[in-house]
């Protein structure tokens, strides 16, 4: 790919001009990483590729706020590996690897941040991936666990900041074993890690605008747990039995504190509700049919999949009315077409999610078929449009020069096609 790109660097016109400025860019960069930490490194390249604006050019409005955090975070997870004292860029690279291959509980997930606003939604994420948002209603859960680390073999190291190399390492079992000389680096680490709790629990605090809930059950170890520190401090407070704490006992117990602003006076003043209270209303009839009958179509047609009980018989024939129409058969038989999906999860241009009933393939053309479980109705036409040209977009030049067709069906035999936006 390096010999490609110079030979395009070489040609002329608008491509050889950007190959060759990317040549430039990446032979200047491929002689720092010889000698620059990875963090340094990609700092670097932030810069000079001005690599924030051109994501954001590229990336749709409602996706931008993940991808940003992303590469913020992506940028701290290169200083955090082994904490910056040995900066070398396979070791780097070695990490990225294993946090790949790793599950969701080990990879770093302090970018996975949710659009501005929420939206009506929960979002779960860590006390780290929180760090510069906010909500209404901030619930900490697990706030009680007690549990301390088994100990094990592991380094002790005491390296100053600034220093030129480590003042002391050695190697610590247990607890019982670690010796009067080494008191002091272990009570720093100690200090450190308590400060470090504290500063954690004050970011997950300040989260809340309206309430902060914490959540926990009985613990079992004498570690003092982030609901002993904010049930001492509302104790502390006089407010205790006020801000709704409860004694820890096996059961999982909550402690609520409603957020505070200082007030000029000295005083306190709890802020008003904010946020929407969103009651789901229960799915009308015709809801419920529609589901139902495209949870038999997607039964039928996925191979393996049992058909969903309790099915009402109208669903299940105006499904098989769908499936068996005679103008249908090209959509439905495999031998009529190269492959078909069903319900299809499709980003759309502008970041929103959407889901495609019947996505068929062709040699000359890509459907779209999106089912309905009414008539036709010439009202909801215009949304139906607008649904299905997303869709379509959202396809173009997926499937090389192919169009992209989109189609409604109806049980009742009615159809209405709509060719390439």
């Amino acid at each position: 790919w390096w010999l490609r790109l110079k030979r395009l660097a070489a040609a002329p016109g608008a491509h050889g001009e950007c190959a060759a400025r990317a040549v430039s860019y990446l032979e200047g960069w491929i002689e720092l990483a010889r000698r620059l930490p990875v963090h340094d490194l990609l700092d670097r390249i932030y810069h000079e590729a001005n690599l924030m604006a051109a994501y954001r050019a590229c990336v749709p409005e409602a996706m931008w706020a993940g991808v940003c955090a992303n590469l913020h975070a992506f940028l701290e997870l290169a200083l955090n590996v082994d904490g910056g004292r040995f900066p070398s860029l396979p070791r780097f690279v070695d990490e990225l690897r294993r946090l790949g291959r790793a599950g969701d509980e080990e990879a770093p997930d302090e970018g996975r941040l949710a659009e501005q606003g929420g939206g009506g939604r929960v979002r779960i994420m860590t006390i780290h991936g929180a760090k510069g948002l906010e909500a209404p209603v901030v619930w900490m859960i697990d706030a009680n666990n007690t549990r301390a680390q088994p100990d094990n073999y592991q380094p002790v190291m005491a390296w100053p900041v600034g220093g030129p190399a480590p003042v002391h390492f050695s190697l610590h079992a247990t607890r019982a074993l670690r010796g009067r000389a080494r008191a002091d680096i272990f009570e720093a680490d100690e200090a450190a890690a308590r400060r470090e709790a504290l500063n954690l629990l004050y970011v997950a605090v300040t989260r809340a605008e309206q309430c902060f809930v914490a959540s926990g059950s009985k613990g079992r170890g004498a570690q003092v747990s982030d609901y002993g520190r904010l049930q001492s401090a509302l104790r502390l407070l006089g407010d205790e039995a006020a801000h709704g704490a409860l004694p820890i006992s096996d059961a999982p117990v909550s402690l609520m504190v409603p957020a505070a602003t200082d007030t000029p006076g000295g005083g306190v003043t709890f802020v008003g509700s904010i946020g929407e209270r969103i009651v789901m209303a229960p799915a009308s009839e015709g809801m419920s049919f529609g589901t139902a009958m495209h949870a038999v179509l997607e039964a039928r047609l996925s191979a393996g999949m049992s058909l969903p009980e309790d099915v009402p018989s109208a669903a299940v024939a105006a499904a098989e009315a769908i499936l068996n129409a005679p103008d249908m058969q090209p959509w439905f038989d495999p031998a009529c077409h190269l492959r078909a999906w069903n319900e299809v999860e499709i980003m759309q241009s502008d970041g929103r999610l959407g889901r495609i009933d019947r996505l068929v393939l062709f040699e000359d053309a890509v459907w779209v078929l999106d089912y309905k479980s009414g008539a036709m109705d010439e009202a909801l036409l215009g949304s139906y449009r607008a649904q299905l040209a997303g869709y379509q977009s959202a396809l173009g030049g997926m499937y090389g020069d192919r169009p992209v067709h989109a189609m409604l069906v109806f049980p009742d035999g009615s159809r209405r096609q709509l060719g390439s936006p």
